[in-house]
């Protein structure tokens, strides 16, 4: 069985996985041999023949196709194609990130090699902690100082996600070392080439060869560059936060605000209050509302913490009235007043979809307010100011509710 014409090999990116190609020594005709390995580069399914050595490995991959195709007593029966993804982000997104890789791979075989679609198997596991637990084993202490702590919760049986948070809510340095040192090898793609060798009529039948192209030797990686997730936002999963801020809450101003995402890094929020309690009789007024907008910006790197979390700075703007009192001197906003500033903040994980966010802000807040008094059951203007308040203008204990899973991938 023959294929057309060998083409010649492309200027194309394959994200980052490893082959290995191994040729059988039983082949009696010119044959490649060694290793072929190609990286898949984190969050990327596109093939990259400019990403590490991979120019020269996809010409390896190809000479040892090569060698199969144009050998005539040679029959190519099966490409198998397996794609993993390492174990870090979430899973939905590592889900369509293989699949992605796995139709690149495909892709280039057919329309680059000349392999029939019709010979092409794919299999795929998203999240190899399989292949991260033979890394860490094969890791000193010195490395990972929780060594045995994290193969046992590994090797477990919890649902993913809640390994990924025990890993880097228990052992955070260590949990930055796999991230640098061995989920990048997992990023990969195993292809089994299966032949067969034409027989001489007087020979006995020789069984099939398999030949295992492996993109890894699955050793813990020294350095990985990291690129920017280059998965369609369309294929982003929704992810945003319904947040309350129990200070307000305890003052007896119901509150709710939503957060959402821009990319890896930012967010925009917007927060509403108010409350209308009164007593005339009692002379108490305790009523106001108004709201916050803030952009933010998460500080550290995502992969390494949980979605809306962790350290961050922002700028807001506020818009807010009210009436103040308290059986004496009244306080009243003579119009709608406006604000803003800067804040620093760190969202901690209390559970796996809740972040407890501590926040303070300091800025301006300008406007215009009325004092009054309370007398024979009327309340008696008294003076009008103008408010130029430059200080703490936010501060904010909010309970996040996560809602969806972060954008990102491996």
């Amino acid at each position: 069985m023959r294929f057309r014409q060998w083409m010649v090999l492309p200027m194309l990116v394959l994200a980052s996985a490893t082959v290995t190609a191994r040729v059988a020594d039983t082949i009696q005709h010119d044959t490649v041999k060694g290793k072929t390995q190609i990286a898949f580069s984190l969050g990327n399914a596109r093939v990259r023949i400019d990403y590490a050595g991979n120019k020269a490995e996809l010409t390896q991959l190809g000479s040892t196709l090569r060698t199969i195709l144009d050998d005539p007593s040679l029959t190519l029966l099966q490409l198998h194609v397996a794609s993993y993804g390492s174990p870090d982000g979430p899973s939905g997104v590592n889900k369509r990130l293989v699949a992605h890789r796995t139709d690149s791979v495909t892709a280039y075989l057919t329309q680059q090699m000349g392999v029939p679609a019709s010979l092409i198997s794919v299999s795929q596991t998203p999240e190899d902690w399989q292949g991260l637990q033979e890394l860490v084993e094969q890791s000193t202490v010195s490395q990972l100082p929780h060594r045995d702590a994290l193969l046992a919760i590994i090797s477990g049986n919890r649902l993913p996600e809640d390994k990924e948070w025990l890993l880097k809510s228990l052992y955070p340095d260590d949990f930055r070392y796999l991230l640098k040192h061995c989920m990048p090898p997992l990023r990969r793609a195993v292809i089994d080439i299966v032949y067969q060798q034409e027989q001489q009529p007087e020979t006995p039948q020789e069984p099939v060869a398999v030949v295992t192209l492996d993109t890894t030797a699955l050793q813990p990686a020294d350095t990985m560059e990291a690129i920017p997730l280059d998965v369609p936002a369309q294929q982003r999963s929704l992810l945003l936060a319904l947040r309350t801020n129990l200070l307000y809450d305890v003052a007896l101003v119901p509150n709710i605000g939503i957060e959402i995402p821009l990319g890896r890094q930012w967010s925009v929020a917007a927060d509403w209050f108010g409350t209308w309690l009164s007593s005339d009789r009692k002379h108490n007024y305790w009523q106001g509302y108004g709201g916050y907008l803030t952009v933010r910006r998460y500080l550290g790197t995502p992969s390494a913490r949980k979605p809306l979390g962790g350290h961050h700075v922002g700028v807001y703007g506020l818009g807010m009235t009210y009436d103040v009192e308290f059986g004496g001197r009244g306080y009243q906003a003579a119009k709608f007043g406006f604000g803003g500033g800067v804040e620093y903040g760190y969202a901690m994980s209390i559970g796996r979809h809740w972040l407890l966010d501590f926040t303070l802000g300091v800025g301006f807040q300008d406007g215009e307010y009325k004092e009054y008094l309370p007398m024979d059951g009327h309340y008696v203007w008294q003076s009008t100011h103008k408010r130029h308040w430059w200080g703490p203008t936010k501060a904010e204990v909010s309970l996040k509710w996560l809602i969806g899973k972060k954008g990102g991938a491996r």
